[in-house]
């Protein structure tokens, strides 16, 4: 359950009486002094040492506006609320709108309570090193019902900076200078640009998570970008994706590769390989890649990789052992792979 209490509280209010003294109209402005949140699961109760807000009540309506709360470590809030009236002053619903400048994840981690996306947070202070949020919006709507508050609409968005995050068992894991986050109360969306994964450059990518609130979550990952192709092909041959020995392609290259992939696993501490999917196409307008199946080398060839969960394909035109011409190297999961070469 969710506990709070102030130590102090201070309030300067103007009230406008009707007929056999019902209230019609009221305008206050309040501040309290350390005022405490906790709830189950948090690591710390929540101080905010400073909190003032303007509060009026029209007809239907209480309006809480200029809201400005700081806490004990220095994290500022600001927003409003409205809390919309049905007959005999009962709650129908509420709108709250809160904004704050910037929250180190570490923080929000150590706030976060039980039983409200609780993978998500599991994945916050497992995955995420370092880093924090800028330009926090949450907007939140809820009904009362029952006795009971119920969320209609959730939308959080921040501006992420400066993290390492870890997607998938011992992979490099990405150094993310900026990203943009949306969450809703069926999704979860990041939007990434510009960060690198063990000097793979990724122009853009998305990540999305569904449903963030609710058991079964999966995610999505898309990447694009480029880098040299060493750097690409030690990556897909990193062991928890091993995608080249297998095959019999080594690392050895030089050139500059692009790509397009995507990549799909369930949000759980622990699961198998086969429950990973990925789709990864890599092309290059001038490579040279010096170790292939059968003692093959090709020089200032065009290149196009196709990398899925249960199937390998690998094609290029240019020089083979410095033969002008054509290869084709396939491989199906359980398969042996086959290379066809044609020449002009």
């Amino acid at each position: 359950s969710l506990k709070s209490f102030t130590k102090e509280l201070n309030a300067q209010f103007v009230v406008n009486l009707g007929q056999e003294m019902i209230l019609n109209k009221l305008n206050a402005h309040v501040q309290m002094n350390n005022f405490f949140l906790h709830k189950k699961g948090m690591k710390k109760e929540l101080n905010f040492v400073k909190t003032d807000f303007d509060l009026s009540f029209i007809k239907d309506k209480i309006l809480l506006s200029n809201l400005n709360s700081q806490t004990i470590d220095n994290k500022v809030l600001t927003g409003n609320a409205i809390v919309n009236l049905i007959r005999n002053n009962n709650i129908a619903n509420i709108e709250v709108n809160l904004l704050s400048d910037r929250i180190d994840y570490n923080w929000l981690a150590s706030i976060w309570p039980d039983g409200f996306g609780e993978k998500s947070r599991k994945w916050l202070k497992t995955k995420v090193k370092g880093g924090y949020g800028e330009k926090y919006n949450l907007i939140l709507g809820l009904n009362y019902n029952n006795q009971t508050f119920n969320v209609e609409r959730f939308n959080l968005g921040w501006v992420h900076k400066n993290s390492e995050i870890s997607f998938y068992k011992a992979l490099p894991k990405a150094k993310v200078p900026e990203a943009k986050v949306f969450i809703n109360q069926d999704e979860m969306r990041v939007d990434f640009q510009e960060f690198t994964i063990s000097g793979i450059s990724i122009d853009e990518g998305e990540l999305q998570i569904a449903p963030v609130f609710k058991k079964g979550a999966k995610a999505s990952m898309k990447l694009s970008g480029h880098s040299g192709a060493s750097e690409i092909l030690s990556f897909l041959n990193e062991k928890d994706l091993d995608l080249l020995s297998k095959n019999k392609i080594g690392t050895l290259a030089e050139g500059k590769v692009s790509f397009n992939s995507i990549f799909k696993w369930p949000i759980k501490e622990k699961f198998s390989k086969k429950d990973f999917n990925w789709k990864i196409q890599a092309f290059s307008d001038n490579i040279n890649l010096y170790s292939l199946p059968y003692d093959l080398k090709i020089t200032d060839s065009k290149l196009n990789i196709l990398s899925e969960k249960n199937y390998f394909q690998f094609t290029s035109v240019g020089k083979v052992n410095n033969i002008q011409s054509e290869i084709e190297i396939s491989k199906n999961e359980n398969y042996k792979p086959k290379a066809l070469i044609k020449f002009p």
